[in-house]
């Protein structure tokens, strides 16, 4: 008010400044109110954005898993190809394998299988062989590959395997063979190493 009235007198300026000031005043307060109002407005849908946008994220990549899960599930669905793979050793669970055949004659023995029992109670049987053959299956798809140990699995009753009560040793009638010979194959991840020698004894089998 003073610049654009500089030749007022002093009790000129004091009315203008009761006459104008309260108008003034609520003019500017009024102003700042809707300024901070929007910048709230603002605020509030900067955060909009930022939920819709972490929503819009989140189906994506649930749509993404769905998508690769409904392809691994259909190339499942379709059972794996006729043409399978066969090696003669396999690196799982720590331990390098190799097939009886692939070993024989070298220092170190690594066709020794073991599957621990699943039921986890005293009757559990833990199933012992030799490794014969790696097999390979593809299910139509770079990513569903199945390896099976195609294992010669000893007697796992009494006739066939005796623990000693003492050292927790295994002792195992090598020529006491399991008689469900339909189910020789195995995962190779449910697989352990285990090494064969003659025990102590008398008997030619053990």
């Amino acid at each position: 008010m003073l610049s654009n009235n500089s030749q007022l007198t002093e009790s000129q300026i004091f009315q203008l400044q009761d006459e104008q000031f309260a108008t003034w005043l609520r003019t500017h307060v009024s102003t700042i109110t809707n300024l901070f109002s929007l910048a709230k407005l603002l605020y509030a849908c900067h955060y909009v954005i930022l939920v819709y946008c972490s929503l819009m994220y989140i189906i994506y990549k649930v749509y993404q898993i769905r998508r690769s899960a409904a392809k691994s599930l259909s190339s499942l669905s379709l059972g794996p190809e006729r043409k399978v793979k066969c090696y003669n050793e396999y690196f799982v669970n720590g331990y390098v394998f190799h097939t009886e055949e692939y070993g024989h004659g070298r220092k170190t023995y690594n066709n020794g299988v073991c599957v621990k029992g699943s039921t986890r109670s005293e009757l559990e049987v833990d199933y012992y062989g030799r490794l014969e053959e790696v097999v390979e299956l593809q299910y139509h798809s770079e990513q569903n590959r199945v390896f099976l140990f195609k294992c010669y699995w000893y007697d796992t009753t009494d006739r066939g395997i005796r623990v000693d009560p003492h050292y927790g040793l295994v002792e195992i009638n090598s020529k006491a063979r399991l008689r469900n010979l339909n189910d020789v194959f195995v995962f190779a991840k449910q697989c352990q190493q285990v090494y064969y020698t003659y025990t102590p004894s008398f008997r030619k089998d053990r």
